[in-house]
């Protein structure tokens, strides 16, 4: 059996923003997404509302 190595190289690839903007990105997007479950599970169900007739005269 033969093997042959290939060259080793690395590869450095620059920063697209910077870390500090990748936190506050996603804690954004995850304080968006808490906000929408939230807003979500305090929907008024269906079943909750009761119909009245009232009377008039």
């Amino acid at each position: 059996m033969k093997i042959d190595v290939a060259k080793q190289k690395i590869i450095l690839l620059k920063d697209q923003i910077t870390r500090t903007d990748a936190e506050k990105t996603a804690w954004d997007k995850k304080t968006n997404a808490f906000d929408a479950i939230s807003k979500v599970m305090w929907l008024p169900m269906l079943n909750t509302y009761m119909t009245v007739i009232l009377p008039t005269r």
